[in-house]
This record gives C-alpha cells, structure tokens and sequence, in this order.
C-alpha cells in the first residue's frame, strides 16, 4: 500500500512543485550532529531541502520539528512525511517547540515519535477550497482515504486522524494535552 500511496502522491508532488507559487523559501532547515532541524511554513520547497538534507547527511537519524505554524498544501506534505517515514528517521519536538495543523502530520511519519514536555502540538480538521471541512464528511467519504492511506503508511494510529477532524474546526486549534498525546498513540514517547 505504501508504494501505491507514493506513486499517487508523486503524481500530485510533480504538479505541485511546478506551480509558480512554491517560489519563496518560507521554512528553515539545518543539520547539527545527527538531527535535522525544520521551522517555518511547510511547502513544496520544504520537500527539496529535507530531501536533500538527507542525501547530504546519511547519518541522520532524527527531524527536530521546533516552530512550524502548518503546510501550504496537504498532498505535497504527506509525500514530504512519507520520504521523512521512508528515510527510517525518528521526529521529535523540544518542550519550546510549537507545531500545528501539517507539521504534526510530519510529526506522524517518525519512526519513533518523542514529545518534550512543554511541547505544544496543535490539530484541527482539514478545509477544502470550497469551506467543506473533513469533520463534516461521513467517515467513508473518498476524500478521507488519502489522509487513511498515509497514516497507515506511516504507522500512526487512524483515531488519532478522526480525533482532530473533531478536535477543532479548521479555523480552529486544539492543543493536545499529554494524556492526549499518549492515548491516541501520536507521541511513543512523552519526557
């Protein structure tokens, strides 16, 4: 199913990344000892520099999300979680750390997930151009099955996906609490 999933989310990956408005770099990336740091906007460019990040450093073995406030485009952020889930890197967020809406769908794609205390990780649903909210489809709803198929992929539980398309409108933000973080799996780790 993975590979499945990656070819459908090339195919989109290639459209996007040819689209004029992924001109201006709007996240930040670097690399100290064996971890990869990310902050910023997530976007197609986001996907080139953690691409590249890793092929320059082999060694890497952990993506340190600090301050990331979401992604410009779903499809283009799973595939960048995929290559993150792929690369067998593990993802981690500092106790001064603040992730929201996309960052913790990359929060998802580690291998082992770790959560400083402190940390605030923030979910709501996910909106369509047209308004439509993910929150107001029934669960068999074909437009759920890419957000499905990632979160299988990546091996993070799919109630932790139901739970924040009730967490919070797409307007919205709900910060999980660390009962939260645990009962639905997204954290393995909690210190």
């Amino acid at each position: 199913m993975v590979r499945i999933f990656s070819a459908l989310a090339s195919a989109v990956f290639v459209t996007a990344c040819t689209s004029s408005e992924y001109t201006q770099d709007i996240t930040d990336t670097y690399v100290e000892g064996e971890r990869l740091y990310v902050a910023g906007t997530l976007n197609a460019l986001t996907f080139d520099e953690i691409e590249q990040q890793i092929e320059a450093h082999p060694g890497l073995t952990t993506v340190v999300l600090e301050d990331i406030d979401g992604s410009i485009d779903d499809e283009v952020n799973l595939q960048t979680g995929l290559l993150i889930h792929e690369a067998g890197l593990d993802t981690y967020v500092p106790a001064d750390g603040q992730i929201e809406s996309g960052a913790v769908d990359l929060f998802c794609a580690g291998r082992n997930r770790i959560a400083e205390r402190g940390a605030k990780i923030g979910v709501h649903s996910w909106a369509a151009e047209d308004g439509l909210e993910g929150g107001d489809l029934p669960k068999d709803d074909p437009e759920h099955q890419p957000y499905i198929d990632y979160f299988e992929a990546v091996s993070c539980p799919i109630s932790f996906y139901w739970f924040t398309l009730e967490a919070a409108p797409a307007d919205g933000m709900h910060y999980m609490s660390e009962e939260e973080l645990l009962s639905y799996a997204l954290a393995t780790e909690v210190r």
